[in-house]
């Protein structure tokens, strides 16, 4: 619960921070409020569209959902961007 309240003031200081977004989709979707995790987590996709871990959340979501076909379209970009990100040499 606090740490939901901390990323709630970072996201309402902050509404285009999508880390904070994803996060705090993160926290409510283990809390069981779906209607809070989706809105957190498509505002995070379409504020950074190439993060990993924001299309991961979005699959658990829909996953628990029963949006089958929703989860699975982004548990596949999750895997793309992580093997993308995988064969980027480091500097």
């Amino acid at each position: 619960a606090k740490a939901a309240a901390l990323l709630e003031e970072v996201v309402a200081a902050a509404s285009a921070h999508a880390g904070a977004l994803r996060d705090l989709g993160a926290l409510y979707t283990q809390a069981g409020e779906g209607a809070k995790a989706r809105a957190a987590l498509e505002r995070a996709a379409s504020l950074d569209p190439q993060d990993a871990e924001t299309h991961f959340q979005l699959s658990r979501l829909y996953s628990r959902l029963g949006e089958a076909a929703l989860a699975a379209r982004h548990l596949e970009q999750f895997q793309k961007l992580k093997s993308q990100r995988e064969r980027v040499p480091a500097p």
